[in-house]
């Protein structure tokens, strides 16, 4: 199934979901419904939608985990710190959102 450190990522058609899967069985994420980062239960995450696996990678899954702890309770925010911007940084990558990016574009 999947691994501690696994990006995992809804696609809910206009935008993706981002979260890194932990060695708990749970997943951490930035939730716009919570606005703030929260680790939850991987069916409170997936929502009954399919869960895949981002092509977003960690080169050290066990420090992803354990750098995206540090950011449980930072608020949302959709342009400077969602879901892709904190999967992002937990994985020691440049903290940006392709999603945003893209949007601002168009």
């Amino acid at each position: 199934m999947f691994v501690s450190g696994d990006v995992l990522k809804i696609n809910y058609g206009a935008f993706d979901h981002y979260g890194i899967y932990t060695e708990n069985g749970t997943v951490i994420h930035n939730s716009k419904k919570n606005k703030k980062v929260e680790e939850t239960s991987i069916e409170r995450f997936s929502e009954n939608n399919k869960i895949l696996v981002s092509s977003i990678k960690s080169e050290n899954p066990a420090l992803t985990v354990q750098t995206a702890r540090k950011y449980l309770n930072i608020p949302y925010s959709l342009f400077s710190d969602n879901c892709e911007h904190f999967v992002r940084m937990s994985c020691g990558l440049v903290k940006e959102s392709t999603q945003v990016i893209r949007r601002q574009l168009t």
